[in-house]
């Protein structure tokens, strides 16, 4: 029998118990056994389930404890499961018995899809040195090892420590916010619209199940898209900046697979991609190439008519969640990845041969979560977002090998998902649900704040697209339409000192 057939029946057999009759494997396993002796684990489960159904045994088994990789969710854990290493953190920090919030599975590895230790989540009363705190994360290997851990208050990370004690660990300053950035919003359209993508004098844009390019000045006229597709679809786009009348545009039907159609002349042909339909998403163009998640795993292509991976995954065991290309430098690239089944938290990789070779970038700060997107910088810097109850950025330089948190200045109140892009300065943008857009300025390390346009209709949702164009323009779409954000270059040489 196959080691994925095997897999299938074992998940099988772990559901129906889990699901239809409460039963719950002891999660303290070793993940390097199961992998040996899964057959004889799943089903000497599966007949001690039968039997304790039948009232003859009493299975060892313990609660459920549901994880995923975008949230901790509230789970209950008996307290003598949590290891040693874990209390004793936790009683240095003020509470030995803290309500558990959650576990996530942690893969720190490529290719092994084994996890390699597990991400706890506890709420209560913490102190330390001077630091109150209402939450904690703390991440152990399999040998029960604490890792390191986080200390948040209110959603908001305050200190960082490594190694299995919370001595000699980094606080975290809270996210000092800058003065506004000077410059001008200059309504682009009065329409919503849901895709951008510049390439030289073309500006690519998508509402919906409809596309139009503007060259120049020139009036916006817009078409439904190449396929015909429902009103309900929404298409992505991508123009090519070394060759401006190229580009891809792409419909996801309703089934999730999209098919796409390539243009060599600015829209006025179009032509089926090769590939017929896939699972496409995050279509990119970069110089003279496109980049997209493509059947789950990083694939490019020079032409837009068929895309080749970049990396070479097993598809049933992992998956790309999100990406990030160095736009100065397409060599270089970072994923993130998370097991085919969503449960976990996957490693993140890094090439600087275009695919050729990768690595697992090491010490992704213990947050319980995978990134929901990354961004990388022209400098080589990648940022990553992370949506916990606040958001937090965190970004990793390769010179230094370590991550650093970067707390966003967002209120509280505001819930929802935001929007992450960089600009040719290596300044990041984050696009907060609401409208409001801030900028980190490297080069200070500092936020600034950039309002939302005067008039724009605003909602929970963020400015979305949200693209910089050059050094001194930033595109953002809101609900009365889309804008561009002028800043005028002494504005922008501030920002670069």
């Amino acid at each position: 029998m196959s080691d994925d057939v095997d897999q299938r029946i074992g998940e099988g057999i772990d559901r129906v118990l889990g699901d239809h009759m409460g039963l719950h494997w002891d999660r303290d396993w070793h993940p390097g056994r199961v992998v040996r002796h899964r057959r004889r684990q799943r089903w000497g489960i599966a007949a001690a389930g039968l039997a304790a159904a039948l009232g003859v045994l009493a299975a060892p088994v313990t609660a459920p404890v549901h994880h995923a990789h975008d949230a901790l969710l509230p789970s209950s854990l008996a307290a003598p499961r949590i290891p040693a290493g874990v209390r004793r953190v936790l009683a240095a920090l003020g509470d030995a018995h803290p309500l558990v919030d959650g576990m996530a599975p942690v893969y720190a590895s490529y290719p092994v899809a084994v996890p390699t230790g597990r991400n706890y989540a506890f709420s209560g009363p913490f102190r330390w040195h001077g630091l109150s705190a209402n939450s904690v994360s703390i991440q152990v290997n399999n040998r029960q090892t604490v890792l390191g851990g986080l200390l948040f208050a209110q959603g908001q990370p305050v200190y960082s420590f490594s190694g299995a004690s919370p001595t000699g660990g980094t606080p975290i300053a809270p996210p000092a916010l800058g003065t506004s950035v000077y410059g001008q919003w200059i309504q682009g359209g009065q329409t919503p619209i849901s895709g951008f993508s510049a390439a030289g004098s073309h500006v690519y844009l998508t509402r919906g199940n409809t596309w139009a390019d503007i060259v120049g000045g020139a009036k916006t006229y817009w078409a439904v898209s190449p396929g015909q597709p429902a009103a309900t679809v929404t298409d992505q786009i991508a123009g090519l900046p070394a060759q401006p009348n190229q580009a891809v545009l792409m419909e996801e039907g309703a089934s999730g697979l999209s098919r796409g159609f390539v243009t060599q002349n600015g829209g006025r042909t179009w032509s089926p991609w090769a590939m017929g339909a896939n699972t496409v998403s995050d279509l990119i163009a970069i110089h003279s190439r496109y980049w997209a998640i493509v059947n789950g795993t990083l694939a490019e292509s020079s032409s837009g008519s068929r895309f080749v991976p970049v990396l070479s995954l097993n598809t049933n065991r992992w998956q790309v969640d999100t990406f990030a290309v160095n736009p100065a430098n397409p060599q270089m690239a970072a994923v993130a990845l998370i097991p085919i089944s969503g449960d976990g938290i996957g490693p993140v990789l890094e090439t600087f041969t275009g695919g050729k070779t990768w690595q697992v970038l090491p010490h992704f700060p213990p947050f319980g979560a995978a990134p929901s997107s990354m961004a990388m910088t022209a400098s080589g810097d990648i940022a990553a977002l992370v949506n916990l109850s606040s958001p937090v950025l965190v970004t990793y330089r390769p010179s230094a090998q370590q991550w650093q948190v970067l707390p966003v200045p967002v209120a509280r109140s505001v819930l929802g998902v935001g929007q992450l892009a960089e600009d040719p300065q290596a300044n990041l943008l984050y696009g907060a649900p609401g409208g409001t857009i801030y900028r980190w300025v490297a080069a200070q390390q500092q936020w600034q704040v950039i309002k939302p346009p005067s008039g724009a209709q605003l909602s929970t949702a963020p400015a979305t697209p949200l693209q910089a164009i050059g050094t001194q323009q930033i595109l953002a779409g809101y609900a009365t339409g889309w804008y561009i954000f002028y800043m005028p270059p002494a504005a922008t040489a501030n920002a670069g000192r």
